[in-house]
């Protein structure tokens, strides 16, 4: 009984004392992987706007093949070519 009593206070000194361990462990597991976590997001955020630039320069450009002078010779429906106009005159 004597010697549990022993293990326990040694067990409990030996946790007790190494809170501030842990709490540096936890943060050098934490800290890297959060900062993993938000470079991913934002590496991911890059690569769809690229995607979104890659698609507004392929409409541009299929826009101003259709055009006939000032006029829009392709039956491009006035919805679109309304807010194409607008984003042009921002």
């Amino acid at each position: 009984m004597a010697h549990l009593t022993v293990l326990r206070a040694a067990v409990s000194d030996m946790f007790i004392g190494s809170r501030r361990g842990a709490v540096f462990v936890e943060a050098a597991l934490v800290f890297p992987l959060l900062i993993f976590i938000v470079a991913l997001i934002i590496s991911y955020t890059i690569i769809q706007y690229e995607e979104i630039k890659k698609q507004v320069e392929n409409h541009s450009m299929q826009r101003e093949a259709s055009m006939n002078g000032e006029i829009i010779s392709k039956g491009e429906c006035e919805f679109v070519r309304n807010i194409d106009f607008l984003l042009e005159e921002i």
